[in-house]
């Protein structure tokens, strides 16, 4: 794979630390941030991250929905468990 960035800055925007492989680019080129920046973005619009090197943001918009139901019934379990305890139930 040939790219526009630093190999370095690659595996950094790969993992998610955009700001990182920005900062890398301008170390190792002499670009401008804005120069930079816009070479990350356009090194990752031509080669995404595989989706198991996504960063941990990314991937939290896209949750269980057996997780979900499984955090809310251990929520209102304890929140009757507490009731309970308390004699208001």
């Amino acid at each position: 794979m040939q790219s526009s960035i630093p190999p370095r800055a690659a595996e950094a925007a790969h993992a998610g630390r955009l700001i990182d492989a920005i900062k890398i680019v301008r170390a190792e080129t002499g670009l401008d941030l804005k120069d930079a920046k816009n070479a990350v973005e356009a090194f990752l619009k031509q080669y995404p991250a595989p989706p198991a090197a996504r960063s941990a943001v990314q991937r939290g918009a896209e949750a269980s929905p057996v997780k979900t139901v499984l955090l809310t019934l251990l929520v209102a379990g304890a929140a009757i468990a507490l009731l309970l305890q308390l004699g208001l139930l």
